[in-house]
Order: C-alpha cells, then sequence, then structure tokens
C-alpha cells in the first residue's frame, strides 16, 4: 500500500480524479488476488487437518444422519445442524450438499 501512497504523493496530478480511478481499480484488484491466495491457503491448512483423514463416505454418512437431526447449533440456534456442518470448511460443503 506505502508504494500506491507514494505514487500518488510524487505525482503532481495526485487529485486528478483519472488517477485516483486507476489507482483505487489497481489496489482492489490486488486486494482481490491476495484474498483469492489466502482461501487457497485456508483451503491447503483444512487439507492438513486430522478429521480431513476421515473417508468421504463416512463423512456423507454421518452428514446424512444430521439430515433428519431437529437439533440446532448451540451458538447459532436459528442453524439446524446439518446447515451449520457446511459453515465449516469447503470440503464438508460439497459433501454435505
Amino acid at each position: 500500500m506505502q508504494f500506491y501512497l507514494s505514487l500518488a504523493a510524487r505525482t503532481p496530478c495526485n487529485r486528478d480524479p483519472e488517477l485516483r480511478r486507476s489507482l483505487r481499480a489497481t489496489i482492489l484488484e490486488d486486494i482481490k488476488s491476495c484474498g483469492l491466495r489466502m482461501c487457497l491457503l485456508y483451503a491447503q491448512l483444512n487439507a492438513l487437518a486430522p478429521i480431513s483423514l476421515l473417508p468421504t463416505e463416512l463423512l456423507a454418512r454421518i452428514f446424512h444422519l444430521l439430515r433428519d437431526n431437529r437439533d440446532y447449533h448451540k451458538d447459532m440456534p436459528h442453524l439446524p445442524l446439518l446447515i451449520a456442518v457446511t459453515h465449516v470448511c469447503r470440503h464438508w460443503r460439497e459433501v454435505a450438499l
């Protein structure tokens, strides 16, 4: 970010609306790129968790048992358990749905 601010400060037309729009677009694109990279890193981190060793078929069977369960998540009383497990990670969401 310091690079963008110093670039704007060094530019004689730093109040130029077009320059500001261009800088904002560049920064937003970099933020988006960082967000995508973070998602990939979190997915890799989750894949290393011990629960990830559970076979997909077993996880699907557990989620199937939750389907008819009328209990709700204790921290999110508005969410049925089956919906709550879809918020754990991408893999669980894919298996549950």
